[in-house]
Protein backbone atom coordinates (compact mmCIF):
# COMPACT_ATOMS: atom_id res chain seq x y z
CA UNK A 1 0.00 0.00 0.00
CA UNK A 2 1.63 3.38 -1.36
CA UNK A 3 1.42 5.32 2.26
CA UNK A 4 1.72 9.35 2.97
CA UNK A 5 5.10 10.43 5.41
CA UNK A 6 5.29 13.61 7.87
CA UNK A 7 7.56 14.84 9.78
CA UNK A 8 7.63 18.15 11.99
CA UNK A 9 7.78 20.23 9.03
CA UNK A 10 6.32 19.23 6.08
CA UNK A 11 3.55 15.60 5.31
CA UNK A 12 4.70 14.21 1.66
CA UNK A 13 3.29 11.11 -0.24
CA UNK A 14 5.20 8.73 -1.50
CA UNK A 15 5.60 8.64 -4.60
CA UNK A 16 9.18 8.53 -7.27
CA UNK A 17 7.09 9.98 -10.02
CA UNK A 18 7.47 13.99 -10.99
CA UNK A 19 5.18 16.60 -9.85
CA UNK A 20 2.13 16.31 -12.24
CA UNK A 21 0.99 19.19 -14.86
CA UNK A 22 0.99 22.28 -14.47
CA UNK A 23 4.00 22.62 -12.64
CA UNK A 24 1.94 24.28 -9.75
CA UNK A 25 4.83 23.88 -7.08
CA UNK A 26 7.35 27.15 -8.59
CA UNK A 27 4.16 29.52 -8.25
CA UNK A 28 3.06 28.67 -4.58
CA UNK A 29 4.04 30.51 -2.15
CA UNK A 30 7.06 29.09 -0.10
CA UNK A 31 5.56 30.46 2.95
CA UNK A 32 2.10 28.89 2.25
CA UNK A 33 1.12 26.87 5.33
CA UNK A 34 -1.74 25.06 3.07
CA UNK A 35 -2.18 23.75 -0.57
CA UNK A 36 -5.08 22.93 -2.53
CA UNK A 37 -4.49 21.80 -6.20
CA UNK A 38 -7.30 19.92 -8.28
CA UNK A 39 -5.83 18.37 -11.88
CA UNK A 40 -9.02 19.16 -14.10
CA UNK A 41 -7.69 17.12 -17.10
CA UNK A 42 -7.18 14.41 -15.06
CA UNK A 43 -10.81 14.86 -13.31
CA UNK A 44 -12.53 14.53 -16.74
CA UNK A 45 -10.54 11.73 -17.53
CA UNK A 46 -11.68 9.18 -14.86
CA UNK A 47 -15.34 7.76 -14.48
CA UNK A 48 -15.47 10.10 -11.23
CA UNK A 49 -14.73 13.24 -12.62
CA UNK A 50 -16.85 12.79 -15.93
CA UNK A 51 -19.73 11.48 -13.49
CA UNK A 52 -19.26 14.63 -10.95
CA UNK A 53 -18.56 17.06 -14.13
CA UNK A 54 -22.24 15.59 -15.64
CA UNK A 55 -23.51 16.53 -12.48
CA UNK A 56 -22.93 20.29 -12.00
CA UNK A 57 -24.12 21.04 -15.61
CA UNK A 58 -27.48 19.51 -15.16
CA UNK A 59 -27.92 20.12 -11.25
CA UNK A 60 -26.80 23.83 -11.00
CA UNK A 61 -28.74 26.50 -12.09
CA UNK A 62 -25.89 29.14 -10.60
CA UNK A 63 -22.78 26.96 -12.29
CA UNK A 64 -24.59 27.31 -15.74
CA UNK A 65 -24.82 31.32 -14.87
CA UNK A 66 -21.47 31.18 -14.68
CA UNK A 67 -20.47 29.49 -17.84
CA UNK A 68 -22.19 32.12 -19.71
CA UNK A 69 -20.84 34.69 -18.17
CA UNK A 70 -17.30 32.76 -18.29
CA UNK A 71 -16.73 30.92 -21.41
CA UNK A 72 -14.52 28.13 -21.37
CA UNK A 73 -15.49 27.43 -17.23
CA UNK A 74 -15.01 23.64 -17.77
CA UNK A 75 -12.58 21.32 -17.72
CA UNK A 76 -12.05 18.97 -21.28
CA UNK A 77 -12.61 19.46 -24.85
CA UNK A 78 -15.56 21.93 -24.05
CA UNK A 79 -14.31 24.48 -22.21
CA UNK A 80 -10.70 25.95 -20.92
CA UNK A 81 -9.69 24.94 -17.49
CA UNK A 82 -7.09 22.56 -17.25
CA UNK A 83 -6.45 23.12 -12.94
CA UNK A 84 -6.83 25.11 -10.23
CA UNK A 85 -4.35 25.48 -7.05
CA UNK A 86 -5.19 27.46 -3.50
CA UNK A 87 -3.02 28.49 -0.77
CA UNK A 88 -2.39 30.07 2.06
CA UNK A 89 -1.26 30.85 5.58
CA UNK A 90 -3.72 30.26 7.96
CA UNK A 91 -6.86 27.89 6.97
CA UNK A 92 -9.19 30.25 9.61
CA UNK A 93 -10.42 32.66 6.80
CA UNK A 94 -12.54 35.02 9.35
CA UNK A 95 -9.31 36.09 10.41
CA UNK A 96 -6.72 38.95 8.60
CA UNK A 97 -4.22 36.54 7.87
CA UNK A 98 -6.61 33.89 5.93
CA UNK A 99 -7.98 36.09 4.01
CA UNK A 100 -5.29 38.27 3.10
CA UNK A 101 -2.58 35.56 2.06
CA UNK A 102 -5.38 33.67 0.19
CA UNK A 103 -4.52 32.92 -3.70
CA UNK A 104 -6.13 31.06 -6.60
CA UNK A 105 -4.76 29.78 -10.00
CA UNK A 106 -6.95 29.24 -12.34
CA UNK A 107 -5.07 27.54 -15.12
CA UNK A 108 -6.08 26.83 -18.96
CA UNK A 109 -5.83 27.72 -22.42
CA UNK A 110 -6.14 30.86 -24.48
CA UNK A 111 -10.42 30.74 -23.78
CA UNK A 112 -10.34 31.20 -20.50
CA UNK A 113 -8.49 34.95 -21.68
CA UNK A 114 -11.56 37.21 -21.96
CA UNK A 115 -12.87 36.74 -18.58
CA UNK A 116 -12.40 40.14 -17.55
CA UNK A 117 -13.95 41.78 -20.58
CA UNK A 118 -17.12 39.00 -20.29
CA UNK A 119 -17.34 39.97 -16.22
CA UNK A 120 -17.08 43.92 -17.58
CA UNK A 121 -19.59 43.75 -19.87
CA UNK A 122 -22.02 41.53 -17.51
CA UNK A 123 -21.70 44.40 -15.07
CA UNK A 124 -22.36 47.09 -17.73
CA UNK A 125 -25.23 45.15 -18.65
CA UNK A 126 -26.79 44.91 -14.60
CA UNK A 127 -26.17 49.08 -14.73
CA UNK A 128 -22.79 48.39 -12.69
CA UNK A 129 -20.24 48.86 -15.05
CA UNK A 130 -18.34 51.40 -12.76
CA UNK A 131 -18.05 48.78 -9.99
CA UNK A 132 -15.23 46.39 -11.85
CA UNK A 133 -12.12 48.75 -12.32
CA UNK A 134 -9.70 47.46 -15.03
CA UNK A 135 -6.00 48.31 -14.66
CA UNK A 136 -2.70 46.68 -15.33
CA UNK A 137 -0.45 45.44 -11.84
CA UNK A 138 3.03 44.06 -12.46
CA UNK A 139 2.44 44.20 -16.55
CA UNK A 140 -0.64 41.62 -16.41
CA UNK A 141 -4.21 42.92 -17.55
CA UNK A 142 -6.25 43.14 -14.11
CA UNK A 143 -9.62 43.44 -12.61
CA UNK A 144 -11.09 44.24 -9.02
CA UNK A 145 -14.55 43.06 -8.81
CA UNK A 146 -17.24 43.88 -5.57
CA UNK A 147 -18.51 41.27 -3.54
CA UNK A 148 -20.66 41.15 -0.55
CA UNK A 149 -20.40 43.13 2.59
CA UNK A 150 -18.22 45.92 0.25
CA UNK A 151 -15.20 43.22 -0.09
CA UNK A 152 -13.27 43.00 -3.22
CA UNK A 153 -11.84 40.30 -5.72
CA UNK A 154 -8.76 40.95 -7.33
CA UNK A 155 -7.41 39.15 -10.29
CA UNK A 156 -5.00 39.29 -13.05
CA UNK A 157 -4.02 37.43 -16.51
CA UNK A 158 -0.95 35.62 -17.12
CA UNK A 159 -0.65 34.58 -20.92
CA UNK A 160 2.24 31.70 -21.95
CA UNK A 161 1.69 31.25 -25.57
CA UNK A 162 -1.78 29.20 -25.95
CA UNK A 163 -1.75 28.69 -22.21
CA UNK A 164 -3.09 30.93 -19.62
CA UNK A 165 -3.80 31.43 -15.93
CA UNK A 166 -5.49 33.98 -13.28
CA UNK A 167 -4.51 34.76 -10.38
CA UNK A 168 -7.10 35.93 -8.01
CA UNK A 169 -6.37 37.31 -4.31
CA UNK A 170 -8.67 38.98 -2.12
CA UNK A 171 -6.09 41.63 -0.96
CA UNK A 172 -4.68 44.20 -3.51
CA UNK A 173 -1.06 43.83 -1.96
CA UNK A 174 -1.45 39.67 -2.47
CA UNK A 175 -2.08 40.04 -5.73
CA UNK A 176 1.09 42.07 -6.68
CA UNK A 177 2.67 39.23 -4.61
CA UNK A 178 1.49 36.24 -6.03
CA UNK A 179 2.15 37.59 -9.36
CA UNK A 180 5.85 38.21 -8.63
CA UNK A 181 5.82 34.35 -7.89
CA UNK A 182 3.91 33.07 -11.20
CA UNK A 183 6.37 35.56 -13.04
CA UNK A 184 9.29 34.61 -11.62
CA UNK A 185 8.95 30.91 -10.64
CA UNK A 186 10.03 31.17 -7.50
CA UNK A 187 8.08 29.99 -5.64
CA UNK A 188 8.45 26.08 -3.89
CA UNK A 189 5.98 24.45 -1.50
CA UNK A 190 7.67 21.17 0.32
CA UNK A 191 3.64 20.52 0.74
CA UNK A 192 3.71 19.51 -2.64
CA UNK A 193 6.61 16.86 -2.86
CA UNK A 194 5.43 13.52 -3.96
CA UNK A 195 2.08 14.87 -4.04
CA UNK A 196 1.54 13.60 -7.63
CA UNK A 197 1.30 10.23 -9.22
CA UNK A 198 -0.60 8.57 -12.43
CA UNK A 199 -4.06 9.19 -12.21
CA UNK A 200 -3.95 11.58 -9.03
CA UNK A 201 -7.11 13.97 -9.44
CA UNK A 202 -6.55 16.26 -6.22
CA UNK A 203 -4.03 16.36 -3.60
CA UNK A 204 -4.32 19.04 -0.25
CA UNK A 205 -1.81 19.38 2.65
CA UNK A 206 -1.24 21.72 5.58
CA UNK A 207 0.68 22.75 8.33
CA UNK A 208 -2.12 24.90 9.57
CA UNK A 209 -3.98 22.74 11.67
CA UNK A 210 -4.20 24.79 14.42
CA UNK A 211 -7.22 26.94 13.72
CA UNK A 212 -8.96 23.95 14.01
CA UNK A 213 -11.66 25.20 17.22
CA UNK A 214 -10.59 23.10 20.33
CA UNK A 215 -13.44 21.16 21.66
CA UNK A 216 -12.12 18.42 22.96
CA UNK A 217 -11.57 14.88 22.09
CA UNK A 218 -10.66 14.45 17.91
CA UNK A 219 -10.78 18.00 17.79
CA UNK A 220 -8.09 18.40 19.82
CA UNK A 221 -5.45 15.83 18.68
CA UNK A 222 -6.12 17.45 15.00
CA UNK A 223 -5.65 20.91 16.09
CA UNK A 224 -2.33 19.85 17.97
CA UNK A 225 -1.50 17.95 14.81
CA UNK A 226 1.86 18.73 13.21
CA UNK A 227 0.39 18.20 9.79
CA UNK A 228 -2.21 16.98 7.63
CA UNK A 229 -2.04 15.57 3.32
CA UNK A 230 -4.74 14.12 1.38
CA UNK A 231 -5.15 12.75 -2.48
CA UNK A 232 -7.57 11.16 -4.34
CA UNK A 233 -7.29 9.86 -8.03
CA UNK A 234 -8.85 6.98 -10.29
CA UNK A 235 -6.72 4.29 -12.15
CA UNK A 236 -7.90 1.93 -14.48
CA UNK A 237 -11.80 2.32 -13.14
CA UNK A 238 -10.53 2.11 -9.47
CA UNK A 239 -11.26 4.87 -6.98
CA UNK A 240 -8.10 5.85 -4.42
CA UNK A 241 -8.05 8.00 -1.40
CA UNK A 242 -4.88 8.44 0.48
CA UNK A 243 -4.79 10.28 3.87
CA UNK A 244 -2.00 11.23 6.66
CA UNK A 245 -2.21 13.07 9.77
CA UNK A 246 1.45 13.42 11.52
CA UNK A 247 0.13 14.17 15.31
CA UNK A 248 3.85 14.65 16.45
CA UNK A 249 3.08 11.97 18.66
CA UNK A 250 2.79 8.43 18.41
CA UNK A 251 0.06 8.45 21.24
CA UNK A 252 -1.84 10.36 19.68
CA UNK A 253 -1.70 8.69 16.37
CA UNK A 254 -2.65 5.72 18.15
CA UNK A 255 -6.11 7.53 20.01
CA UNK A 256 -6.50 8.99 16.52
CA UNK A 257 -6.47 5.04 14.89
CA UNK A 258 -8.85 3.91 17.99
CA UNK A 259 -11.01 6.80 17.37
CA UNK A 260 -11.38 6.08 13.74
CA UNK A 261 -11.73 2.22 13.79
CA UNK A 262 -14.17 2.81 16.67
CA UNK A 263 -16.82 5.26 13.88
CA UNK A 264 -16.12 2.68 11.45
CA UNK A 265 -17.22 -0.66 13.70
CA UNK A 266 -20.30 1.29 15.38
CA UNK A 267 -20.95 2.31 11.52
CA UNK A 268 -20.84 -1.26 10.89
CA UNK A 269 -23.62 -2.87 13.88
CA UNK A 270 -25.75 0.28 12.94
CA UNK A 271 -26.40 -0.06 9.11
CA UNK A 272 -28.26 -2.77 9.26
CA UNK A 273 -31.38 -0.69 10.59
CA UNK A 274 -30.46 2.13 8.31
CA UNK A 275 -30.54 2.17 4.56
CA UNK A 276 -28.25 4.85 3.58
CA UNK A 277 -25.83 4.13 6.35
CA UNK A 278 -25.46 0.60 5.12
CA UNK A 279 -24.97 1.62 1.65
CA UNK A 280 -21.92 3.97 3.07
CA UNK A 281 -20.42 1.23 5.04
CA UNK A 282 -20.71 -0.93 1.88
CA UNK A 283 -18.03 1.94 0.57
CA UNK A 284 -16.15 2.93 3.44
CA UNK A 285 -16.21 -0.66 5.21
CA UNK A 286 -12.51 -1.82 4.15
CA UNK A 287 -10.72 1.13 4.78
CA UNK A 288 -6.91 0.59 5.50
CA UNK A 289 -5.72 2.62 8.86
CA UNK A 290 -2.06 2.19 10.46
CA UNK A 291 0.33 3.83 12.28
CA UNK A 292 3.89 4.46 11.44
CA UNK A 293 5.23 6.47 14.52
CA UNK A 294 3.80 10.03 15.17
CA UNK A 295 1.95 9.28 11.20
CA UNK A 296 -1.87 8.03 10.90
CA UNK A 297 -2.77 6.88 7.69
CA UNK A 298 -5.54 5.71 5.87
CA UNK A 299 -6.36 4.43 2.61
CA UNK A 300 -9.19 3.43 0.66
CA UNK A 301 -9.90 1.73 -2.29
CA UNK A 302 -13.25 1.38 -4.41
CA UNK A 303 -14.61 0.47 -8.14
CA UNK A 304 -15.23 4.07 -9.46
CA UNK A 305 -18.63 2.37 -10.51
CA UNK A 306 -19.69 1.32 -6.73
CA UNK A 307 -18.56 4.84 -5.52
CA UNK A 308 -20.90 6.51 -8.49
CA UNK A 309 -23.93 4.44 -7.41
CA UNK A 310 -23.46 5.77 -4.21
CA UNK A 311 -22.86 9.01 -4.86
CA UNK A 312 -26.92 8.80 -6.85
CA UNK A 313 -28.04 7.43 -3.62
CA UNK A 314 -27.55 10.45 -1.66
CA UNK A 315 -29.07 13.73 -1.76
CA UNK A 316 -27.60 16.81 -2.57
CA UNK A 317 -25.99 18.81 0.12
CA UNK A 318 -25.25 22.53 0.28
CA UNK A 319 -22.14 24.07 -0.33
CA UNK A 320 -20.71 26.08 2.44
CA UNK A 321 -20.35 29.93 1.89
CA UNK A 322 -17.42 32.18 3.06
CA UNK A 323 -17.19 35.67 3.96
CA UNK A 324 -14.30 37.91 3.74
CA UNK A 325 -13.88 41.30 4.90
CA UNK A 326 -12.00 43.31 2.54
CA UNK A 327 -11.73 47.41 3.02
CA UNK A 328 -8.65 47.54 0.90
CA UNK A 329 -9.14 48.48 -2.86
CA UNK A 330 -5.92 49.13 -5.58
CA UNK A 331 -3.57 50.98 -3.66
CA UNK A 332 0.18 50.45 -3.44
CA UNK A 333 0.25 48.62 -0.41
Amino acid sequence: MRTLVGSACVVALVSGSALASPPVRKHIDPEAQWVVHLDLDALNDSEIGSWLMEQAAEDSDDFEDVRQVLPGFWPGPDGGLTGVTLYGQSLDMEEEQGWSSFAAIIYGDDRITDWGEQLEHAAEQDGAGDAVRHRTVNGHESWSIPMDDDARAYMALVEHGRRAAWVVTFAPGQLKHALGIVDDGSGGSELLEGGWDDGVIGFAGTLSLNSIDDDGGLTRILGDSVALAARVGEVDGEVTLEAAIDTGDEEKSQALMGIANGLVSAGVLASGQDEDLDRLMEVIGDVEMDVDGSLFVLSLTRDADEVIEFLESVDDGELLDGDFDDDDDWDDD
